[in-house]
This record gives C-alpha cells, sequence and structure tokens, in this order.
C-alpha cells in the first residue's frame, strides 16, 4: 500500500539520519534543580495512610494540615468530592454522584477550590 511504501521510507531517513550522528559520550545531562523542596518521608506516607484507595473524611482533614501545599490540596479537594468514583473510595459515600459526572476539582491561582464542569 501506498503509506506502508511511505513507512519504510521515513524508517530508511531516519536511519540515514541517525547514521550521521556523532555516538553518544556515556554521560547523563545534568540533572535539573527542584523548583520546589521535595515532600518528606513522613508527607509521602501520610498520603498514602489518609489519602489512600479508600478514604475517610476525619482522616482527609487531618490531611489537609499537612504543610506540603500538594499534600492538602490532595486532601482539600477529596474532602469536596463527596463520592466513589474511579480508584478511590468514600467510606461514607461508597456510590458515584451523577450530579458530579464531567466535574472536576480544580485550583484557582490563589489557592481556591474551583468546581469546574468539562465536556
Amino acid at each position: 500500500s501506498n503509506s506502508l511504501s511511505e513507512c519504510f521510507v521515513f524508517g530508511r531517513r531516519a536511519a540515514i539520519a541517525a547514521i550521521g550522528e556523532s555516538p553518544a559520550t556515556g554521560e547523563s545531562p545534568p540533572e535539573p534543580g527542584w523548583r520546589f523542596s521535595p515532600p518528606t518521608q513522613a508527607t509521602r506516607d501520610a498520603v498514602w495512610d489518609l489519602a489512600g484507595p479508600v478514604r475517610r473524611p476525619d482522616e482527609l482533614a487531618v490531611l489537609r494540615g499537612d504543610p506540603y501545599p500538594l499534600a492538602a490540596a490532595i486532601a482539600s479537594g477529596a474532602l469536596a468530592r463527596v463520592e466513589s468514583r474511579g480508584g478511590h473510595r468514600r467510606a461514607d459515600a461508597p456510590g458515584i454522584d451523577p450530579a458530579l459526572d464531567s466535574v472536576h476539582i480544580a485550583f484557582t491561582a490563589d489557592g481556591e477550590l474551583d468546581r469546574q464542569r468539562w465536556k
């Protein structure tokens, strides 16, 4: 077919271009610097323990007080979504809430929760 011959032409061109490249030096590129501090092990453990597959409002409330902003955001978003959906189950709301179909919990630039309906 025409598209198959086009694939062979592209593959041939890619191979010829690769042959012309200089060999790799064996050195890895430098690691980029962090723009933020990574979470502590305590925060990582808290996210797993308090916002894992089964979520409870009282545990999410504890996580919302975590000093790491992403951990607190995960907890706030999970608290705002009172239903079980996808891989996460709310112990206090085991079913899907149809009113939340296509609703996403986002955060504004100033850190406020924003419920958005996406189509």
